[in-house]
């Protein structure tokens, strides 16, 4: 029987620990945002924080949409994809 790396698929626990670091980042930064800068200086802080991020919403999209290759997103899942997406949309 092939596991899931075999077909290049990474293990399901990989694929929930992509998206559970990237929305610790996603809350480390909103975090550090709202307590680090004054309101009229959030806007230039946030975008740059964004492009940074980008690369790690756009893996845990990928593996958001592995995981649904196999199965049904759970609710929680479905509400990562849809702040991942619209965080990334924010940086084009």
């Amino acid at each position: 029987m092939a596991d899931d790396t075999s077909v290049g698929r990474e293990p399901s626990s990989n694929l929930e620990d992509t998206i559970a670091r990237t929305d610790a980042l996603v809350q480390t930064t909103i975090g550090r945002l709202s307590r680090s800068y004054p309101e009229q200086d959030i806007g230039g802080a946030t975008l740059g924080d964004l492009q940074r991020m980008r690369p790690h919403l756009q893996e845990a999209l990928a593996a958001l949409s592995q995981i649904e290759e196999h199965r049904k997103l759970t609710e929680k899942e479905l509400s990562y994809r849809r702040a991942f997406k619209m965080l990334s949309e924010a940086t084009r």
